[in-house]
């Protein structure tokens, strides 16, 4: 991973930090054919967003989680099709976003906003899991850095150890992640945990490289004497 991109990379995440901070009064963004309403303090949706957006399908029978959800935009673009979402996110900002979107388009009945670090507390189990988790090992100091930084990979080590108890037998998780964050690394910690994991989607800006995964449970094979 060359030093250069990830400095690169470290230097825009600074800049849309200083953006978001400076932010004082809500404003609205169009992705795709849905107005999304963004608060202050709160990450607006981006390159990997939209990607995300575009890659994953809902039924009309899907059970969906949105964690880490930010803005509430995958829990809009899931209102669609799906039967039931829980969206969650660990900060109040996000939280207060993810309710305003779903007034904002009439999702009151499918939709289950909790404050929570991932995963909701009860025992339900989803038939798509959606996680578009910060990025860079590095320190942060308030609710706004967490959206992009995460000392240790903290939450994405603590979302493989856990997921499988949300995720149905025949669920799928959807992921996003960055080549400066380390493509193998997060290859190698979902495998280690036990799942089957491939790149379903790419997306490139300015030498940075956005990847969707698709992650199922590794199912075991049976051998016969």
């Amino acid at each position: 991973m060359p030093k250069k991109l990830i400095q690169e990379s470290l230097k825009i995440q600074k800049q849309l930090i200083k953006r978001i901070k400076s932010c004082k009064k809500p404003y609205m963004i169009k992705v795709e054919d849905k107005e999304i309403i963004i608060l202050p303090k709160v990450f607006p949706p981006a390159t990997d967003s939209i990607l995300l957006v575009k890659t994953v399908k809902f039924k009309s029978r899907d059970v969906v989680l949105d964690a880490c959800s930010g803005s509430g935009i995958y829990t809009i673009f899931a209102g669609d099709k799906a039967k039931k979402i829980i969206a969650t996110d660990i900060s109040k900002y996000a939280v207060k976003n993810i309710r305003d979107n779903v007034k904002l388009h009439n999702l009151e009945d499918k939709v289950t906003v909790i404050q929570s670090d991932i995963f909701p507390k009860s025992k339900i189990k989803f038939d798509i899991i959606l996680i578009n988790p910060p990025y860079t090992d590095k320190k942060a100091k308030d609710v706004v850095e967490k959206t992009v930084w995460d000392e240790g990979h903290k939450t994405v080590n603590k979302f493989f150890q856990s997921a499988k108890q949300f995720l149905k037998e025949n669920g799928k998780i959807y992921l996003s992640w960055a080549n400066f964050a380390d493509l193998s690394f997060i290859e190698n910690l979902a495998k280690k945990a036990g799942y089957e994991i491939k790149r379903v989607a790419k997306a490139t800006k300015n030498n940075r490289v956005y990847i969707i995964y698709e992650i199922k449970s590794r199912r075991l094979r049976h051998t016969t004497r």
